[in-house]
């Protein structure tokens, strides 16, 4: 956990020195931005969170889904990513004093995340179901991964 903290923390460092070091390159009146003549060119760093980035139906569960003491081991829920590392390209031309034309490029490169979930099978461990909708019988029900004791 204090690890994860620590690289954090030195990537909020880093993005930050890439932005300064970006905004001390451009020195123009446009912050971020150079100009040469009408031409306008700009770069800069971004570092990004998606808060509560949804992920997929629960996956796993220990029962059905509707009952009430039923959990879901893997799925369903929010999910918060780290800092999210990106660049930002601008360019724009001016073609006169009132009209000009500008272009835009944002780069956030995707990222994956994995979870996993696991029972022993033994008396006493977790039952591991894989939930599904059965069109046929028109109600819900579930596929055994691992049903204590027997598997």
């Amino acid at each position: 956990m204090r690890t994860s903290l620590v690289r954090n923390l030195m990537a909020i460092a880093l993005a930050s020195l890439m932005l300064v070091g970006g905004v001390a390159w451009a020195q123009a009146p446009a912050s971020g931005s150079a100009t040469t003549g009408p031409f306008t060119l700009g770069a800069e760093a971004l570092v990004w969170w998606f808060k509560s980035s949804p992920t997929t139906v629960p996956i796993i569960t220990d029962g059905l889904l509707g009952d009430p003491s039923t959990k879901v081991l893997l799925g369903g829920g929010d999910l918060n990513t780290n800092p999210n590392p990106g660049f930002r390209l601008s360019s724009g031309y001016a073609l006169n004093d009132r009209w000009g034309l500008e272009s835009n490029f944002l780069y956030i490169p995707s990222r994956s995340t994995s979870r996993s979930v696991s029972s022993s099978g033994q008396l006493g461990s977790t039952d591991l179901l894989l939930p599904f909708f059965d069109g046929i019988q028109n109600q819900e029900n579930a596929t055994e991964i691992s049903f204590a004791p027997v598997y």
